[in-house]
């Protein structure tokens, strides 16, 4: 189910930088994924079977990449 929802982003940010730049690319997103999760920017659950992303919105992930970025330099 993970790798559905993988493919999936994978595919939409493929067609975003392809209308936006009109370059092919190909995304490879689990790693990706994976540090999001990891850093709390991106939720994973299970719905039905299926794994569902949701991104944080935008001001609570801006805290916790300022949270982490001050971490690293201190």
């Amino acid at each position: 189910m993970q790798e559905s929802c993988a493919r999936d982003v994978g595919a939409r940010c493929e067609k975003f930088i392809y209308d936006l730049l009109e370059e092919k690319v190909e995304m490879p997103v689990d790693k990706a994924i994976s540090t999001l999760v990891r850093l709390g920017i991106v939720t994973q659950d299970s719905l039905n079977g299926h794994t569902v992303l949701q991104a944080v919105p935008c001001f609570k992930a801006y805290d916790i990449l300022k949270e982490h970025w001050n971490g690293l330099l201190g």
